[in-house]
């Protein structure tokens, strides 16, 4: 499966079993924006950072190590767009899970 597929599978696992209501909302926020004409901007990615840095603590370690992944590849220059996708994937299989 293509990372845009991956993607799009991901965010809508986090948009319905997200472990907060934030972390659903922010990720419902970017998907959306990403999809549209405009693009995803910085505002709508802080947000989903925000929201990764606020969820329930037993979620969080390893949360912040996919958005510290994210970071590391946004600071040595990999396409951000694709970083965001990633991070999706990263955080549907580790801190989602549907029951």
């Amino acid at each position: 499966m293509d990372l845009q597929k991956q993607a799009q599978a991901a965010f809508e696992k986090i948009i319905e079993h997200g472990p907060s209501s934030t972390l659903r909302k922010a990720a419902k926020s970017y998907w959306s924006a990403y999809q549209s004409a405009e693009g995803a901007d910085d505002k709508t990615r802080s947000l989903l950072d925000t929201a990764i840095k606020s969820i329930p603590v037993d979620y969080r370690s390893p949360a912040l190590q996919c958005l510290e992944a994210c970071d590391a590849g946004k600071a040595k220059g990999d396409n951000v767009d694709e970083c965001y996708l990633a991070l999706a994937i990263c955080l549907a299989e580790r801190i989602v899970h549907v029951m």
